[in-house]
């Protein structure tokens, strides 16, 4: 049984239009993992219930706006905020593909860029995929949402302050149309987004000076919600002493230092 044959009889109504499916054992659904996310299909909710569980465990959430930095002596003394200055012992920026501009001013030369990605949801569509489809031919995924179902795989360097590309969209469109004929839907979203994408391929883990009063945590490109989890127990142990697990030398802030 060719692989096609397989998309033939588990998922709904798709086409021979391409032949090379490879298929995901389970959703990729962020309540499995970590056991708390109500509906793991809606971004909103696992943001929200990632805040909710870190103000739990005794954080204080303040959502403001990042206007500027005040710096003395070279290093960073406050951020400059809408709700104005704010002061902290250690200061982690983590602000992924906006994290260029305060990086270069705190002396952290990373050469980044905003690697954009598109993709569409079909809404209440007819028939959902059993599992997430990676199309071979077609260079995107297809996975199964609450209520929707999502292509997604086009990916460009289009910079942080250009809107969406209308061509990601159209190819989308015609490869899910190919591939499932057979669907009809409500409406169709479009989505693009932007992932932090340093020069070297690494994320940048640190401290951004050797005083300690602030640390970079961005860079990771398409794995931030793998990669997070361990970028923030990395940041966590140096932050209080403690001595990391791996070594930090290929991701030190100091590299980009001297350029």
């Amino acid at each position: 049984m060719t692989r096609f044959d397989v998309a033939r009889t588990q998922q709904p109504k798709s086409t021979a239009a391409y032949g090379s499916l490879r298929f995901g054992p389970l959703r990729y659904q962020l309540k499995r993992t970590i056991g708390m996310l109500p509906t793991p299909d809606n971004s909103e909710c696992s943001r929200q219930a990632l805040a909710d569980h870190f103000v739990e465990q005794g954080g204080t959430l303040h959502i403001a706006a990042i206007t500027d930095l005040q710096m003395k002596d070279g290093q960073i003394a406050a951020l400059e905020t809408a709700d104005g200055p704010m002061r902290a012992d250690h200061i982690v920026f983590a602000l992924g593909p906006w994290s260029k501009k305060i990086a270069h001013k705190l002396g952290v030369k990373v050469p980044l860029e905003s690697e954009r990605g598109h993709h569409i949801e079909l809404v209440n569509p007819s028939a959902t995929p059993r599992a997430a489809m990676m199309v071979a031919a077609g260079k995107f995924v297809i996975t199964p949402m609450e209520g929707r179902i999502r292509a997604a795989g086009v990916v460009e360097f289009g910079g942080l302050e250009n809107g969406p590309s209308a061509a990601p969209f159209a190819l989308l469109k015609r490869q899910v149309a190919a591939l499932l004929p057979n669907v009809t839907y409500d409406s169709v979203n479009e989505w693009m987004g932007h992932r932090p994408a340093p020069a070297d391929s690494l994320p940048v883990i640190g401290a951004n000076d050797t005083s300690g009063l602030s640390y970079s945590a961005f860079g990771h490109q398409h794995v931030g919600l793998t990669g997070g989890p361990k970028t923030g127990r990395l940041i966590a142990d140096l932050i209080s002493g403690a001595q990391p697990n791996i070594d930090l030398t290929p991701f030190d802030p100091s590299k980009h230092q001297a350029r």
